[in-house]
């Protein structure tokens, strides 16, 4: 399908549908609500106009102000128009003074059902009243765009009254400056979706019939202002703006336009003539001018402007001109796009499954479908925190919003510099912080679904150590438990029978358990008796664009070089190197201790010319990015996790496993990359299928009951490891010890 520009960049403005001569732009609603250019290629006759007019293709507005502001103007009307208005009453004295002199106004106003916000024209006062105050949610421009033009080439005089975008959309379709037209921009907090408020009044009216609809009442007062409904019946909905869910998500920046996050239009210089908004924090300046009915910030961007103010000046209450540091202070988008909400990508994936309420209610009352524990935020871990990552966004487009478990000792999110952190911070969802076992008990109320997974949390000493985390003691025995990909990291496991007897019984209520290597499939047949399936880490599960969109595929540093990526060195492995770097001609770039972001990590590996590792996750990702690769297998750090991807895409000649080896290596330019991506493909297909048996079927998984017997054993060798969260009590000779819920008895030898 054709595209004029990339969605994420789209604005929705309208400009290319008005600007096609033969009709081949339709704007519809995409998944997510809002309405997007989609190009009929049957009428399409290539002419590139579309392309021409699209705002978003420009870097920058070609009709923005040249001159920074020094001042803006605080003003107000009569306090009658003033109680009509969202504000100071500014707009409506522009539009009385265009209408007295013949001319027409184009803005914004509510569909006869209020269940959309459209673009009108109007040419007498009376109907003024539909285009008066602010509607939250993102108008349809329609046709008005060639409508205006049709009217200013009658030498009409025509105000048109919009978002930025719009403003800019029509002044890229008209291409010409008019003497006529006015143009007014607003300052935007940014445009909510459409689709969901249509969803959202239809699930709060119900069968009501509305009268009207106000999302900046002034029934209490201008700073105190209120989202209102009114119905026939005489019922009123009247909210505090951060009460009503709808308002809430679009302050909080959760069903905003994706084009939103990086808008263009958000500084002192601007697209319009005149800009007006709310003069917030105007009583940091004068406290006169804040008599809580509405103070208008006005910018006058244009001689045009300018002189258009001066018509209205004598029709004012007040008029105030105040330093632009002033209305900087108090409207952040004068200065910078409000920051991105990335709880509004877990919104729209729910969007069309569920209730628009409930689901804004989940988002801001921490309520998920599953919580997820690994080790996401082990200190320097990029394997770690991406295979967190990609099992986040598997479970995502299936449907699920799963968090990661932020749980004390916190390792990387400690501290500020970590790449973890500022990875974590904008592309990571987490639970909130867990500081005790308490705190711990109480995601049960927050989820249904607990998983481990993936990477080594399976290894015995991760189990021991975190036990509380990856074995699930704490949840209620109501919950679903998986294990999703979990690594043993060798072949076997090192625990004594008593462990493996009581790991047993934890692993025994897990619904379903797959593990990532072989090894361990073969480990929980035969060290605890359960049957498991091998699945491939997550990093292979989700579309590689995933990790594609963080590489920055213009870097020169690693092009062309051997990017090297060793945990365990020495020195007859850099000895090794040093003839691999003559024989191939290329300089070596060591990136293991640079402490690079971890977009700066998957940008290393995609760009190199060579890679060699002893990382697990480096050679996955040296695969998803078909490189020409060597993995030194380490012994140390679980040569099964190698010996599994081995035997899955069948690269023997790829790994090597001692220091000779490698000194002897050949890299192995011809690896058929179709074969390694159908079986990629198969494993996807395989893993959905495994999550879906288990999400589906019945709940068959042994659970551990209120009291199991170990009377075999004796009290020393149960209590050989400490676990934190044990109460033991002993009457006669029982010993009774109780463990969240679990209760273990045992009668003393």
């Amino acid at each position: 399908m054709k595209l004029i520009t990339v969605p994420e960049k789209c604005t929705g403005c309208g400009a290319c549908f008005n600007a096609c001569p033969v009709g081949a732009i339709e704007m519809k609603e995409n998944a997510n609500g809002f309405l997007c250019p989609v190009i009929n290629q049957e009428k399409c006759i290539d002419c590139g106009l579309c392309k021409k007019t699209c705002p978003a293709l420009k870097t920058f507005s070609e009709y923005l102000s040249e001159k920074e502001p020094d001042f803006v103007y605080a003003a107000g009307a009569n306090d009658n128009i003033r109680n009509l208005s969202s504000s100071g009453g500014i707009f409506t004295l522009l539009a009385q003074s265009i209408l007295s002199e013949g001319g027409y106004i184009c803005g914004a106003a509510f569909s006869d059902d209020f269940m959309s916000v459209k673009h009108i024209i109007i040419s007498e006062e009376k109907d003024l009243e539909k285009l008066r105050s602010s509607k939250y949610v993102q108008s349809d421009t329609n046709t008005v765009y060639k409508e205006i033009e049709s009217l200013l080439k009658q030498n009409k005089l025509v105000l048109f009254s919009g978002t930025p975008c719009q403003v800019d959309g029509l002044k890229n379709y008209l291409r010409k400056d008019y003497g006529t037209l006015l143009t007014v921009d607003l300052l935007c907090h940014s445009t909510p979706s459409p689709g969901v408020w249509r969803k959202y009044l239809q699930e709060e009216k119900k069968d009501r019939e509305i009268k009207s609809i106000n999302f900046r009442s002034k029934a209490i007062s201008w700073n105190k202002f209120c989202f209102e409904i009114n119905y026939t019946n005489g019922d009123i909905l009247r909210e505090r703006i951060r009460k009503n869910w709808f308002t809430k998500a679009f302050l909080a920046d959760l069903i905003s336009r994706k084009s939103c996050e990086a808008c263009k239009y958000t500084s002192t210089k601007r697209v319009s003539d005149i800009t007006i908004g709310d003069f917030w924090r105007i009583r940091k300046f004068d406290r006169k001018l804040d008599d809580d009915k509405g103070c208008s910030l006005v910018l006058t961007n244009t001689p045009k402007g300018n002189l258009f103010l001066e018509k209205i000046k004598n029709d004012l209450q007040f008029i105030r001109k105040v330093p632009i540091e002033y209305a900087i202070r108090g409207n952040v988008v004068l200065n910078r796009p409000h920051k991105p909400n990335k709880d509004s990508l877990l919104f729209f994936k729910k969007f069309n499954q569920m209730s628009v309420i409930q689901n804004i209610k989940n988002i801001f009352s921490n309520k998920y479908d599953g919580v997820i524990a690994n080790l996401w935020d082990s200190a320097n871990n990029y394997g770690a925190t991406l295979t967190g990552y990609a099992l986040q966004r598997y479970l995502l487009d299936k449907g699920l919003d799963c968090r990661l478990l932020s749980i004390s000792p916190q390792r990387a999110m400690r501290n500020k510099n970590s790449f973890v952190r500022k990875f974590a911070e904008k592309n990571l969802y987490i639970t909130q912080h867990v500081k005790n076992q308490r705190a711990l008990s109480k995601l049960n109320q927050s989820a249904e679904i607990f998983i481990v997974g993936s990477d080594q949390i399976f290894k015995a000493h991760c189990m021991k150590k975190y036990f509380n985390q990856f074995l699930l003691p704490y949840t209620d025995f109501s919950k679903r438990r998986i294990a999703f990909s979990a690594s043993f990291g060798k072949d076997s496991f090192d625990a004594d029978d008593r462990d493996k007897y009581i790991i047993s019984k934890y692993l025994k209520r897990f619904d379903g358990i797959s593990v990532r290597e072989d090894s361990g499939v073969n480990i929980c047949k035969n060290d605890f008796g359960i049957e498991a399936v091998h699945i491939l880490d997550p990093v292979f599960l989700v579309d590689r664009e995933q990790f594609l969109k963080f590489v920055d595929k213009n870097c020169e540093k690693y092009k062309d070089k051997l990017v090297c990526m060793v945990l365990d060195s020495s020195k007859d492995f850099r000895q090794a190197i040093d003839r691999l770097s003559k024989e191939l001609n290329t300089e070596v770039i060591n990136i293991l201790g640079k402490n690079l972001s971890i977009e700066e990590f998957l940008t290393a590996i995609y760009t190199s010319k060579y890679f060699l590792t002893d990382s697990f996750h480096g050679t996955c990702f040296a695969i998803l990015f078909h490189k020409n690769f060597i993995t030194l297998k380490n012994e140390d750090r679980g040569k099964a996790r190698f010996d599994s991807l081995v035997n899955t895409f069948n690269m023997e000649e790829c790994f090597v496993r001692t220091i000779n080896e490698l000194s002897s290596f050949k890299f192995n330019q011809n690896h058929d990359w179709e074969k390694v991506e159908e079986k990629i493909s198969s494993e996807k297909q395989k893993a959905d299928n495994w999550l879906a048996k288990i999400l589906s079927s019945q709940r068959t998984a042994e659970m551990v009951g209120n009291e199991f017997d170990v009377m075999k054993y004796s009290k020393e060798k149960l209590f050989k490891r400490k676990i934190t969260g044990f109460s033991k009590t002993q009457i006669g000779n029982r010993t009774t010890i109780r463990f969240l819920g679990i209760k273990i008895s045992f009668k003393r030898k």
